[in-house]
């Protein structure tokens, strides 16, 4: 077997980063996390605080299909929705 050069391995890296990229999503009021058996989706106006998303975090972390970096790309993406509506609110987040 031929090793991978640094390029190659670069690539890979790059390529497995997108693809996880793509297993959570935000899509017309819902994180979506795009898992094996069916969509997951998550209503963005269940997810307005920080609490809530950490009950949701802990929530996805019991199914079967929950990996760290879905639980990861879901934290990043609850946390995006929260803090652009507390910056369009002008109130403190919670």
């Amino acid at each position: 077997m031929k090793p991978r050069s640094d390029e190659d391995a670069e690539k890979s890296f790059l390529a497995n980063i997108a693809r996880q990229r793509q297993l959570v999503q935000t899509k017309g009021g819902y994180i979506v996390i795009d898992v094996p058996v069916d969509p997951y989706d998550i209503p963005l106006d269940r997810c307005t605080t920080y609490r809530q998303a950490l009950d949701w975090i802990t929530h996805i972390a019991e199914k079967n299909w929950a990996t760290v970096e879905i639980l990861d790309l879901f934290s990043l993406r609850a946390k995006a929705h929260i803090d652009e509506l507390h910056r369009k609110s002008g109130k403190p987040i919670e």
